[in-house]
């Protein structure tokens, strides 16, 4: 899987610095499979074989052709036509640095793989040491990513991945790998995100056209599920929204009509009013799984009239997304199908044994009734001709649902039935011509969260065990709630069981609730200092405001008056001398501006003769007022910001200072 991981890896590379051309990302790879062919006559078959031999994945005969075709063009020159064959041009593919590139990405992988070693010492220190963590690493990061979906069907690499994470509980070690990648090692999240998109690309062949890679979807009807719609609509968490928002305006740059049966908007107001109902208290309020719209509601504090206002808000809200509600198509006997039938397939994937007339197993199997009957029981090549499309998030329910059609219709299609929402995404990626190149490193985060969090298995056994404790009294109503419904509690359980649900025991419930316990004070004690340090910052900054402004009108009063004092000076110099103000007084007009400017001269000649004798200075007269004014602006301002004693918090301050 390595090598595979490698190759991909590869591919992207050549992704970075090709155009939007899809075959373009490939050419360096088949002219390096043509450079190592052992005839220099080049046909399909060989090609084929050749290229799984070096990048270890395989592309269609189809796509062989186009390649082929491709690379006889003057831009590549990989091969001449000679009498009707295609010959390899030993010249031109003599300089191709495809096994360079690929040998460095070789041994940055061989550096990745260290790391989680590592990792895995370090966080697991009681994770079996039989097994080395790179036997396992490399093959669930590879299920980990965008990849597409023709790996579902391969039963081979299906059973070893459950022995792998049964046996070692890997896929959970791996996705916390993943996220401390991402949270703190940026470059060998890079590499993983390197053969995500070139998982991507690998595939992409096997549902478009290559040569259309970038046609729109304007025949194409893609109809959405309940959990999609949903997160689509904002009942979710933001992380879980990104791909699905994208995926969204994806789809209605490339004119896809986008739709949902009407069964669909029905079982989301069941879902609405079960909410309702349970917020009323006349009903249980827990999770189906972690992370649904009862979360949503739980977590943001939905009132029973505000999810019922929700509820009456759907049809414009989805008539604000451009998704129209529409009936199924009329059943016919030519396009009848088994449901008693299809409800056993669906059974068997999910490990259940609900009967066909239950809510939600009904709502599947109309739904993909209603695909089948809508392609008129027709297989469907590509995505740019296909009639309709049903895009959902339950992995089972695509398995199932396309296993019985291709079993027991014979019914092969590169654009299946159903799609799983994160191949349809990327596939989605793949053909818009504006693409985002976050798009992949987003979906990765998503899947690994996904795998971080309990299965619906685990779940359902944590939830189930965790009920039986509450009716025999050994759980309080408020232990209850923090079991069923906060996410520390689903933190605390995947750390302890890792996703095996054999370890849930009454004893791990009690492990799982003290450690819930003890992650909600430390989150709680963590948002405390954060709002502490938040608001003493604020005041911090808002006292260094107060004391500048204090001191600025201090200067300003203490400068402005010094000014003042010198210009009566000046001017009582310059339009008064002892005669004139003599003149002054015995006029029998008194001159009250002449007076006033004598008088101020005359107490200016005091306080020069007082500082001549005692060392009085105006400036320290003058600096005195001026202090006094700023004080007392300084207590009417903590009076109105700080709502506090204005002259206690000034007197400590200067104590502070002191």
């Amino acid at each position: 899987m390595q090598n595979l991981l490698t190759n991909l890896a590869t591919l992207k590379v050549y992704w970075d610095q090709s155009d939007t051309d899809l075959l373009s990302n490939f050419m360096p790879l088949v002219g390096y499979a043509i450079k190592t062919l052992p005839n220099r006559v080049v046909s399909e078959e060989e090609l084929v074989e050749r290229i799984y031999q070096v990048a270890e994945f395989k592309i269609p005969r189809a796509a062989a052709n186009i390649l082929i075709r491709r690379a006889s063009r003057t831009k590549y020159g990989f091969i001449n036509k000679e009498a009707g064959s295609y010959v390899r041009n030993d010249a031109a593919v003599a300089h191709l640095d495809f096994e360079v590139i690929r040998l460095g990405i070789s041994q940055k992988f061989q550096t990745l793989g260290d790391r989680f070693s590592a990792y895995i010492a370090e966080t697991f220190p009681n994770a079996p040491r039989e097994v080395d963590p790179q036997y396992y690493f490399f093959d669930i990061l590879y299920d980990l990513t965008p990849r597409l979906i023709q790996n579902l069907y391969d039963a081979e690499k299906s059973q070893t991945f459950d022995r792998i994470v049964e046996d070692n509980k890997a896929e959970y070690r791996v996705s916390r790998f993943v996220d401390h990648c991402f949270q703190h090692d940026p470059d060998s999240y890079d590499l993983i995100i390197s053969f995500a998109q070139g998982a991507i690309l690998s595939e992409s062949f096997f549902y478009s056209n290559p040569e259309t890679v970038t046609t729109k979807l304007r025949n194409t009807k893609v109809y959405f599920d309940t959990s999609i719609v949903l997160t689509l609509l904002g009942y979710a968490d933001e992380v879980f929204r990104t791909t699905h928002l994208e995926l969204h305006e994806i789809l209605v740059s490339m004119n896809a009509k986008l739709a949902i049966f009407d069964v669909t908007l029905k079982e989301i107001k069941r879902i609405f009013l079960a909410a309702e109902n349970a917020r009323l208290g006349s009903a249980r309020y827990t999770p189906f799984r972690p992370g649904d719209v009862f979360d949503h509601f739980i977590r943001n504090n939905y009132s029973p009239s505000d999810i019922r206002l929700e509820a009456e808000k759907l049809e414009s809200k989805l008539e604000n997304l451009g998704i129209s509600v529409e009936a199924p198509p009329p059943h016919t006997v030519s396009l009848g199908i088994d449901e008693i039938q299809l409800n056993d397939y669906l059974n068997k994937y999910f490990g259940s044994d609900l009967p066909p007339s239950n809510a939600s197993r009904m709502h599947d199997v109309d739904c993909a009734s209603a695909i089948y009957r809508l392609r008129g029981g027709l297989p469907q090549r590509y995505f740019e001709s296909c009639k309709a499309i049903f895009v959902t998030g339950n992995v089972e329910l695509v398995r199932a649902v396309n296993e019985y059609f291709r079993r027991e219709f014979k019914l092969v299609s590169d654009a299946p039935i159903m799609i799983g929402d994160r191949v349809f995404t990327m596939l989605m990626w793949l053909k818009a011509v504006d693409k985002k190149p976050a798009l992949p490193r987003q979906q990765l985060v998503a899947n690994s969260l996904a795998a971080m969090s309990p299965s619906q298995k685990l779940w359902d056994k944590f939830l189930t065990e965790t009920q039986r404790l509450a009716a025999r009294g050994e759980l309080s109503q408020n232990d209850y709630n923090i079991m069923a419904y906060s996410l520390e509690a689903r933190t605390a359980l995947m750390a302890i069981t890792e996703g095996d649900q054999s370890v849930v025991t009454e004893g791990s419930l009690i492990d799982v609730l003290s450690r819930s316990k003890e992650l909600i004070l430390t989150e709680t004690r963590r948002d405390y200092e954060i709002r502490l340090n938040a608001q003493s910052t604020i005041l911090r900054n808002l006292d260094q405001t107060i004391s500048k402004i204090e001191k600025l009108t201090s200067l300003t009063i203490k400068w402005t008056s010094i000014g003042a004092l010198m210009a009566v000076m000046m001017a009582g110099l310059l339009l008064t001398d002892p005669a004139t103000a003599l003149g002054t007084i015995k006029s029998k007009t008194i001159d009250y501006v002449r007076l006033s400017l004598l008088a101020a001269f005359c107490s200016l000649l005091l306080a020069t003769v007082a500082n001549l004798f005692f060392g009085v200075t105006l400036e320290n007269i003058v600096d005195g007022f001026a202090t006094k004014i700023a004080r007392r602006l300084r207590l009417k301002l903590n009076e109105v910001f700080r709502g506090e004693d204005g002259r206690k918090k000034t007197i400590s301050h200067d104590e502070g200072k002191g």
